[in-house]
């Protein structure tokens, strides 16, 4: 489950992203909560570029339309990384 706390930590990314101009960028989301572990809580709330998201996560996968990825850090994994911006 996504906490409220964290849905408004990403809205507030998510307006300053698009106030500025930057390449394409992604923030890593765990889903927190007793299942979660301590390497998905690590990459928690980072912003990190396509470029680093590939270099990081070997697994990725890459969703419909670019808006959302799948670092796969590891079996069920169930963390994404959420398109912020960019051109």
């Amino acid at each position: 489950m996504i906490s409220s706390q964290k849905i408004s930590i990403v809205k507030t990314v998510l307006l300053l992203d698009l106030m500025s101009e930057s390449k394409l960028s992604f923030m890593y989301v765990a889903i927190t909560d007793d299942k979660t572990c301590d390497l998905c809580m690590r990459h928690d709330l980072q912003i990190m570029s396509d470029e680093d998201a590939e270099r990081a996560f070997p697994y990725l996968l890459k969703g419909p339309n670019d808006l959302v990825w799948y670092p796969n850090l590891h079996k069920n994994c169930r963390c994404l990384l959420v398109l912020l911006g960019g051109m």
